[in-house]
């Protein structure tokens, strides 16, 4: 019996169980397996040495499948890839010590030789430098192994046996190891001269450490694609949380704006009701403390109903649901004007007679449709703050086959200075709140690399609800007109 490829034996053996276990992440091993596993690993080494058969590896996968089925029994499949992987691992990092033993040791006895003459080991002397050599191998196997085990990807085994491709990728690696190792025991017959068996067991030594590697690879790679699918899986389930919970918001703040709809809307009719009546009481009664004391009540009641009134035309004109022009920069500068416009009590309205999208980039660009609409609605909110009634409506659409905006509002009118300067210089009417006259200088520009028209009408607000309009035409002309409230004509 050859008792140092017992050793070799044994030691492989007991790291294949202990990998078995670690890749399956088996926590409670008892100490009757334990040293099961020892006694049984003992016995199979001795009776592998005594045999010393070419199918040795296979016998080393059979002993390793005989222990499990009786110690450590999982399910069939999964059995089966973890034995495998298991000592497939055991044999490759066998393989990677003793290809770090090689390099140090050869080149000590290359030079030993070069300067005696003699070899480093006599014969006498084999018996003992194999027991050396197959005890450095286990021992830098075992601190290997419980090393591997230590890096914070691999502490918890394999975790992603369901994946049945990858597994099988793996089992493809470890069975090459295992044909690659059973190749070192071919016969040295087949070989001319003792350089070539050198060379072909170094040729296979490299071949099972890069399978060895592309084991490490393969783990490694499979552990971090599974963290990163649990780490989505986290985020998903996060955020589905989360909008499960605006979910129950928005329920909850529906519930209560129903209920306070039903309240206004009860309201709107009950407190003027109720100002009606204390008006007529107030009338009818000839008690002067009476009259004194409802007369406070009036006014106050008349205070709270203008207030309340006020309130509600804000928020209805603050949250306002606009048409789509179906372009989303679009509807954004709409959204943000008529926001903008809410914040000073100003009404906006949004009429639309066709898409935006169905204008085409030659007759404007989106991003000059943008800046024309900023710009005069902008001019026409500044225009309406100042004056007590307020209103603003946009209407976008084709008219006689050429596409329109029209802006009216019942702001200010134009001064006259302002429209004689108009896109020639900088000149605006509300220079002392900020207006800059820089808008229509822009408008301008736009209008003419268009070809454009714009159309400026004022009207009389006692015969209209707005002051003034602004159309601009896309007619190819690039014309200005200006229709005054007198009923002048002047073309520019």
């Amino acid at each position: 019996m050859d008792y140092f490829f017992a050793i070799r034996l044994f030691g492989l053996l007991i790291v294949s169980l202990y990998i078995y276990k670690k890749i399956l992440d088996i926590k409670d091993v008892s100490k009757f397996k334990i040293k099961l596993a020892i006694i049984f690993s003992l016995l199979m080494s001795v009776l592998m040495s005594f045999l010393q058969t070419p199918l040795m590896e296979l016998l080393f996968v059979v002993s390793a499948f005989v222990f499990v089925v009786f110690a450590a029994r999982v399910k069939t499949s999964l059995m089966i890839s973890s034995v495998v992987i298991s000592i497939g691992i055991s044999l490759g990092i066998d393989n990677l010590a003793a290809l770090i033993y090689s390099a140090i040791a050869l080149p000590v006895e290359l030079i030993y030789f070069t300067v005696t003459e003699t070899p480093l080991f006599g014969s006498t002397n084999q018996e003992t430098l194999t027991a050396i050599v197959q005890s450095i191998l286990l021992i830098m196997l075992i601190v290997f192994i419980n090393y591997l085990f230590k890096i914070k990807r691999l502490r918890n085994g394999i975790l992603f046996w369901e994946n049945k491709e990858a597994v099988r990728i793996g089992m493809i690696f470890s069975i090459l190891i295992m044909l690659g190792m059973s190749m070192r025991g071919i016969s040295p017959d087949l070989f001319n001269g003792e350089s070539n068996i050198f060379i072909f067991h170094f040729f296979l030594a490299f071949l099972n450490g890069f399978y060895t590697f592309g084991l490490y690879l393969w783990w490694r790679h499979h552990t971090t694609a599974l963290y990163r699918q649990q780490l989505r899986e986290d985020i998903v389930q996060e955020l589905q949380i989360k909008i499960d919970e605006k979910d129950k918001q928005i329920k909850n703040l529906s519930e209560s704006n129903a209920f306070l709809s039903k309240t206004v809307h009860r309201d709107n009719k009950l407190i003027p009701s109720m100002y009606n009546a204390v008006d007529s009481f107030l009338s009818a009664t000839e008690n002067i403390d009476a009259k004194t004391k409802g007369a406070k009540l009036h006014r106050e009641l008349k205070e709270i109903l203008k207030e309340r009134k006020d309130t509600i035309l804000k928020f209805q004109r603050k949250h306002k649901a606009l048409p789509s022009t179906g372009i989303e920069r679009i509807d954004a500068i709409f959204n943000y004007m008529c926001s903008k416009a809410a914040e000073k009590n100003i009404e906006f309205d949004l009429v639309l007679t066709g898409c935006a999208n169905d204008i085409p980039e030659s007759v404007i660009s989106k991003q000059q449709l943008e800046t024309l609409l900023a710009d005069i609605i902008e001019n026409a909110i500044i225009a309406t703050s100042y004056c007590s009634y307020k209103r603003i409506q946009v209407t976008m659409g084709a008219v006689d086959d050429c596409y329109e905006i029209n802006t009216q509002d019942s702001g200010i009118p134009f001064e006259a200075e302002t429209l004689a300067n108009l896109g020639l210089k900088k000149t605006t009417t509300h220079a002392g709140t900020g207006g800059s006259g820089i808008g229509y200088l822009t408008i301008f520009e736009i209008l003419k690399e268009r070809g454009a028209s714009l159309t400026i009408t004022e009207y009389a607000p006692e015969n209209y609800a707005f002051t003034k309009s602004v159309k601009i035409c896309f007619d190819g002309k690039f014309a200005f007109n200006i229709y005054p409230g007198n009923g002048d004509n002047f073309n520019v």
